[in-house]
């Protein structure tokens, strides 16, 4: 018997837009910015290094200042993502969850995300997806939002994806990694991208 195909996927389809992701980054980013006494850092909220002001604004925090980088960072990372899943309830898409069942039939599934393991149950959960995937891969909670890291251990740990469906963001890294990429715009169009 053949080997199935592997096809990755990000939260991005179960969950029908990013907004809960942007809202709650962009509120946290508020929220340090002004804990920490930083108002310009409001300006580097979609900087691609702007995790390195967010490290800048923890050591400012009395919160934080007594823990090392990774503790702050795994801290800060736990709270952004609940803050994410206060939001996420009504951004579930039953309706891509069920493709995905149907998917099994002919692939492995595999879950890449930068999400934390624990934030990604309580998704999975949510949309009724806890046994839709074969293997599930994730941040740890130290780690800073790299895409790269993920991949890498997704490769080692489980299975390269043939193909990965998601949001822009993960073109990149595809691209290095020799996976396949499809922009994940609509369920329609991924099923006609699928045939």
């Amino acid at each position: 018997m053949d080997e199935k195909k592997v096809l990755g996927f990000s939260l991005f389809g179960i969950v029908k837009s990013e907004e809960p992701w942007r809202k709650a980054h962009k509120d946290g980013m508020k929220e340090l910015a002004e804990r920490a006494g930083i108002p310009e850092l409001l300006e580097k909220v979609n900087e691609p290094d702007y995790f390195e002001f967010v490290k800048e604004a923890l050591s400012k925090i009395n919160e934080y200042k007594d823990l090392s980088e990774s503790e702050r960072i795994s801290k800060r990372r736990k709270q952004y993502f609940n803050r994410v899943l206060g939001l996420i309830k009504d951004y579930v898409d039953k309706d891509f969850v069920s493709f995905l069942e149907e998917l099994k039939i002919d692939y492995e599934l595999i879950l890449i995300t930068t999400n934390l393991r624990d934030f990604v149950d309580e998704v999975l959960r949510l949309a009724n997806a806890s046994e839709t995937f074969d293997y599930i891969v994730t941040a740890n909670p130290n780690e800073e939002d790299d895409k790269k890291i993920v991949f890498d251990k997704a490769i080692k740990r489980a299975k390269k994806p043939d193909i990965f469906v998601g949001s822009e963001k993960s073109r990149k890294v595809c691209k290095e990694l020799g996976i396949d990429f499809i922009k994940y715009g609509n369920l329609e169009k991924l099923k006609e991208e699928l045939k």
